[in-house]
């Protein structure tokens, strides 16, 4: 193992964390002692919620469904002056569960979660820092984005897992026609109460040098070099070692911009190569973007890359789409095709009310020979009501479907009723 992988080893990451923490929760005190005037104000979020689900764990031979009562508090402030800025937000669940899986999911105090921002900046340099740690409990099997993973995660298997991110940038010559963005990040997943062989803890550490060159005042080349390891404690692989090199040339127009991009990557299992184009177009109702491009896979096929957002405004309201098929290195840093698609709808119904449908699919198709195609979609609506300034109602339905690599398919029915309460108080 790379000494600098060391660093993020599994076993070290409550040291790591600690003092992490321990670093940033000291700077209220000198933005306190800044800032002056009005302190800042803790924002606090109470709310209740009762779902009904006929296979929670989108399981293939379902037992039956299954009643969750959760109770979650959370919280956030900000301390401010005008050079830099720290946000810290957090929550916790309360929860009882009833039914086919109230052996499987946890009681009590479920899922904390804890997030710092912290950002800097003067005339010519800006720096910022985040740091996130959380559990969840991996058996409501939706997709999840998570930092520093490319490939969004769905677990249908039984357990918690715990992520840890921690990520920092540097951008110097901000104003200058030549900048420099230096970054780095590590994102750690561990897997607990779980009997799943495939649910292993990884680790991800990255670095990255981002060259800006602004040519006129129209147009603007960036040349981003990253590197990056990957590693599965529960494979005997050990790291895992990617290098990326990615141009990029944008031209501002009257109403949006066009983009020209080409990258390398090198992987532990060969190179891919990528060339696309984009265009993005505003108007006073639309505003669409894409790009459409080829991909040579580690295996030497090419593969479309295409990517295209639309909104569309409406009155009180708003429709929005998206489509996507790309090559990337997923949760397991294997290469695969991901194809996702996305509709939304918003409609504002009156003054206090609002309405919500939305729709999306995901498609993951390994690149490897012999590798199984995996899918996840949802459908959903959901309507809003608020009783006073500080009270909100939420009704909300959710049909669920994933087939997993082995062809299994499951389903699920969701029903949630949830009442929040959102208050303010100065320290």
């Amino acid at each position: 193992m790379p000494p600098l992988t060391r660093l993020f080893d599994a076993r070290r990451h409550r040291p790591l964390c600690a003092a992490a923490m321990a670093c940033v929760l000291t700077l209220p005190t000198g933005l306190l002692a800044q800032q002056g005037g009005e302190p800042p104000a803790l924002r606090l979020g109470l709310s209740t919620e009762a779902i009904y689900s006929s296979n929670r764990g989108l399981d293939g031979t379902s037992e039956g469904g299954t009643f969750e009562y959760i109770a979650r508090l959370d919280f956030g402030t900000t301390f401010a002056t005008p050079t830099q800025q720290l946000d810290i937000s957090g929550d916790v669940g309360l929860r009882h569960v009833t039914g086919a899986e109230s052996n499987v999911l946890d009681r009590g105090l479920v899922e904390p979660n804890l997030e710092i921002r912290y950002g800097r900046q003067s005339r010519d340099a800006a720096l910022s820092a985040s740091f996130r740690i959380n559990e969840l409990d991996i058996a409501s099997s939706s997709l999840e984005e998570v930092i520093g993973v490319p490939d969004p995660i769905l677990v249908t298997e039984e357990g918690t897992r715990r992520t840890t991110v921690f990520d920092t940038e540097l951008e110097l010559r901000r104003r200058a026609p030549f900048g420099l963005t230096l970054s780095a990040g590590f994102t750690g997943l561990n897997y607990r109460d779980t009997a799943s062989p495939t649910l292993t803890d990884q680790d991800r550490f990255r670095l990255g040098a981002l060259l800006r060159f602004d040519l006129t005042p129209t147009m603007r080349a960036t040349l981003d070099l990253d590197y990056s390891t990957f590693e599965d404690f529960g494979t005997p692989e050990g790291v895992r070692e990617t290098y990326s090199l990615n141009s990029t040339l944008r031209q501002d127009l009257r109403n949006g911009d066009i983009t020209f991009r080409l990258g390398a990557t090198e992987t532990e299992n060969g190179e891919r190569y990528t060339f696309s184009t984009g265009r993005s177009l505003s108007t006073p109702l639309w505003d669409l973007s894409g790009s459409v491009g080829l991909t040579r896979d580690t295996g030497g096929d090419v593969s479309p890359d295409i990517s295209l957002d639309v909104t569309r405004a409406l009155p009180d309201g708003s429709l929005g789409a998206s489509f996507s098929q790309r090559i990337a290195s997923g949760v397991d840093d294997d290469e695969e095709q991901i194809t996702s698609l996305s509709v939304s709808y918003d409609k504002q119904l009156n003054a206090l009310t609002s309405f919500n449908a939305s729709l999306s699919y995901s498609e993951t198709d390994p690149t490897a020979a012999g590798s199984n195609t995996s899918s996840f979609g949802s459908v959903g609506v959901s309507l809003q009501r608020n009783l006073t300034e500080d009270l909100q109602l939420d009704l909300g339905f959710q049909h669920r479907v994933s087939e997993n690599v082995s062809g299994i398919r499951a389903r699920d029915n969701r029903l949630s009723v949830s009442l929040r309460r959102d208050l303010s108080a100065r320290r």
